[in-house]
């Protein structure tokens, strides 16, 4: 039940995300860098957590693992190209990098058989079934997520105070880092 929470919630966040990269968008036309990568995050997330909220589609209907990951970690290193906008291809890079971590460990965890009479879903059980390194790489992940999050929100919090107000382009970073922070949580519960 915890982990459905913390999924749906990812998935509210991420929804939130691309749709403050979109105000983003409207606000300033030139930055159109932001809301390919918050659509593919987007689509990412959903492609996760489909399997878990709709248990008659299987982990293998949304596409592969390795292939979300490679795909996220080529719009992370293409994102960093950008040279006007650092601190936003930073941002986004990282939140790239963090959901590329997230589906190697679900990759990893997928690739061990599941117990005799368990069920391999798409999500890991720490278990006597998990991968050790599925584990260490959703640990590690949910760590660096937390640690992302924090930052955005200082972020978000430092560009509030200097626009006198928070504006709904400014969520953008920090609803994308709840969001992973919520998936890798899902993940591992």
């Amino acid at each position: 039940m915890l982990a459905v929470i913390c999924l749906g919630g990812a998935v509210l966040l991420t929804v939130a995300g691309l749709g403050s990269a979109g105000a983003a968008r409207m606000r300033r036309p030139r930055l159109g860098a932001s809301l390919l990568p918050a659509g593919l995050m987007a689509a990412s997330t959903v492609a996760m957590v489909l399997p878990t909220l709709l248990p008659g589609i299987g982990p293998g209907a949304t596409g592969s693992p390795l292939g979300w990951a490679a795909l996220l970690l080529a719009a992370a290193l293409l994102g960093l190209l950008d040279r006007r906008h650092r601190l936003e291809s930073a941002m986004t890079a990282g939140s790239g990098l963090i959901m590329a971590a997230m589906w190697l460990a679900m990759a990893a965890a997928v690739q061990r058989p599941p117990s005799a009479g368990g069920q391999l879903t798409a999500h890991l059980h720490l278990g006597a079934e998990a991968a050790p390194f599925a584990a260490v790489l959703a640990v590690g992940a949910v760590i660096v997520a937390a640690a992302h999050t924090a930052l955005a929100l200082y972020l978000c919090r430092r560009q509030a105070a200097a626009a006198r107000g928070i504006r709904i382009a400014t969520l953008h970073h920090p609803a994308m880092s709840l969001g992973m922070l919520l998936m890798g949580l899902g993940m591992l519960a």
